[in-house]
């Protein structure tokens, strides 16, 4: 089941080899394989602290780092939450599409800590509850409006967050056509709006400067209204960008890209990083902001 799974959702070879027979081995002893469903319980029912607490135990048991046994979790975690996506009618393809994300932050724990790990399992329960799905290049959840929108939406109404999977380029019409399916599948109705809001450190903007015109960051910063940014520590998304969690001494930050060599000399100079709250309005087959 294991093995199957993880290769549904792409999986590198190399990562089930390395993993499936962690999960084997784990569930061949009771007590382990307890704490195993345990955590995928309460992962499932947005409990992330008791599994966290959890996994802790089993790891100081059996010598297995924490950000491996989230892995095994989660995949587990997906597994069990396919009753509940068929229960609320969403495709096979959205629920496929959307536990992809474990792959992604697999990916990541690989390339910014050098092991098939996951170091942000605080990120998942939303998806095991089927309140977020990845359409397309993007994830949707339903947010409530943080502002009066230009007479088209008031505080507290209804409007729906996205979020960027690292999942590869961010091409604008592979935003665009998310978007349109975003529109279909939450259902607004043709002439009605699809709201959509924003927070991330591509929307930051003492940042946009740094963006290439034309560039894929520069094209997703255009399509929203940004009303609000913040500045913040570096560690909180450096690693986005350098992948690499040694963010002390920015000398060393690496310019294997362009907007790293930028963001990096920025830093150098005095910048900070921070994030940016956008917001878009889609009528299901442009941006109208």
């Amino acid at each position: 089941m294991f093995t199957s799974f993880c290769k549904k959702i792409d999986f590198p070879i190399e990562a089930i080899e390395y993993l499936a027979p962690i999960d084997f081995n784990l569930r061949q002893n009771a007590k382990s394989l307890e704490k195993i469903e345990l955590s995928s319980n309460y992962i499932r029912h947005n409990e992330y602290k008791k599994a966290e607490e959890t996994l802790k135990e089993l790891e100081a048991q059996v010598n297995i780092k924490i950000n491996t046994l989230w892995v095994i979790v989660l995949v587990d975690a997906a597994i069990k939450s396919y009753d509940l996506y068929k229960q609320n009618g969403i495709s096979d393809e959205v629920y496929i599409d959307t536990m992809k994300d474990i792959t992604y932050k697999l990916n990541e724990g690989k390339k910014v800590e050098n092991n098939w790990g996951i170091f942000v399992a605080y990120w998942y329960p939303m998806f095991f509850t089927c309140d977020r799905f990845k359409l397309g290049r993007l994830q949707y959840e339903r947010r409530l409006s943080p502002i009066d929108y230009k007479g088209i939406v008031k505080k507290d109404d209804l409007i729906f967050a996205c979020h960027i999977p690292s999942c590869g380029p961010l091409y604008k019409q592979d935003v665009i056509d998310s978007l349109k399916k975003a529109y279909d599948f939450y259902n607004i109705k043709k002439g009605n709006y699809l709201v959509v809001t924003c927070h991330s450190w591509l929307l930051y903007k003492p940042l946009v400067d740094l963006f290439k015109e034309g560039s894929n960051t520069k094209d997703f910063y255009d399509m929203f209204d940004v009303f609000d940014h913040h500045e913040s520590d570096l560690k909180i998304d450096g690693w986005r960008i350098f992948y690499t969690m040694d963010l002390s001494n920015l000398n060393n930050l690496p310019e294997d890209t362009s907007l790293q060599k930028n963001i990096k000399n920025y830093l150098l100079s005095g910048g900070h990083m921070g994030s940016g709250l956008g917001m878009l309005v889609f009528d299901g087959e442009k941006i109208i902001k």
